[in-house]
């Protein structure tokens, strides 16, 4: 996932994917919950809290590279990766099992050498799920900055097929209860 081994064990306690019928791509599995109806409005890719700045430096379509561990499959479980691929800039994702979407973002300005806590939110289409409908997953996670920067790569892979619905994504990094850093995506039926 972040390109080392240490960073891939680091991000499996810490941030989701969708995977599954739950979040890959290194950390926790994140429990979905409901959407208030409010989506923020998202910056321009990058913000500033208090000296703490938020950019995207990569979004589009990904391949996994080499799988790092994988815990529970079956119950939506939790993978990190030693390496993912950006295959294509883009924001428009087709609706195919083999896809896999999201972005590299990087925060810095972060308590020097402290653990931080930063709110990861994605908002996607209603799915029906085995567990219900769901819209969006909200989770607290704790970094641990090096020299006031954390940098990683959080992929969603819908290999589910309640998970292939058409419809608006936006993933957004919180911090201090500002939005540091925001992507929309799309996904469309395939082209096959």
């Amino acid at each position: 996932m972040l390109g080392t081994r240490e960073g891939a064990r680091a991000m499996k306690r810490l941030l989701p994917v969708l995977l599954a019928g739950g979040w890959l791509a290194g950390c926790a599995l994140m429990p979905f919950g409901g959407n208030d109806g409010e989506r923020p409005t998202p910056p321009r890719n990058a913000a500033a809290v208090g000296g703490v700045q938020g950019e995207v430096l990569q979004y589009g379509l990904y391949r996994i590279a080499d799988e790092a561990f994988y815990d529970d499959p079956a119950s939506g479980g939790v993978a990190a990766f030693d390496a993912l691929v950006h295959v294509e800039r883009t924001r428009d994702i087709p609706l195919r099992e083999d896809v896999t979407f999201g972005l590299r973002w990087r925060v810095t300005g972060l308590p020097q050498d402290a653990p931080a806590t930063l709110v990861y939110q994605v908002e996607h289409p209603p799915m029906d799920t085995p567990a219900g409908t769901q819209d969006t997953l909200s989770r607290e996670f704790e970094v641990q900055p090096v020299k006031g920067r954390f940098e990683t790569v959080d992929v969603m892979a819908l290999s589910e097929p309640w998970e292939r619905v058409e419809g608006d994504w936006l993933v957004s990094i919180w911090f201090g209860g500002q939005l540091l850093v925001s992507q929309a995506f799309r996904t469309r039926a395939a082209d096959d």
